[in-house]
């Protein structure tokens, strides 16, 4: 979230070298995404997963691996989240 937060800022830092670069629409839909973004994180309305599947060699079925699984939002409701 900090992140998304920070790239907000530089983005609208430079505003003007990146509308050149697209245009005000592709300008201000990336600052509304990561904008949006960023309040779902904080708000817990969303979270990342990392997930990794592999296929053993020979073998006809994937596995999945669950990668770094971490919370970082609030659950909804204030209940815990099924990482907890």
């Amino acid at each position: 979230m900090l992140t998304l937060r920070h790239w907000v800022s530089r983005l609208e830092a430079h505003r003007e070298a990146a509308i050149q670069a697209t245009n005000e629409t592709t300008y201000r839909v990336c600052r509304l995404f990561m904008s949006a973004a960023a309040h779902q994180f904080e708000t817990g309305e969303t979270n990342v997963y990392q997930s990794l599947l592999a296929k053993p060699e020979g073998g006809r079925e994937f596995k999945f691996l669950l990668k770094g699984a971490k919370f970082l939002g609030k659950p909804r409701g204030g209940g815990r989240s099924s990482l907890d």
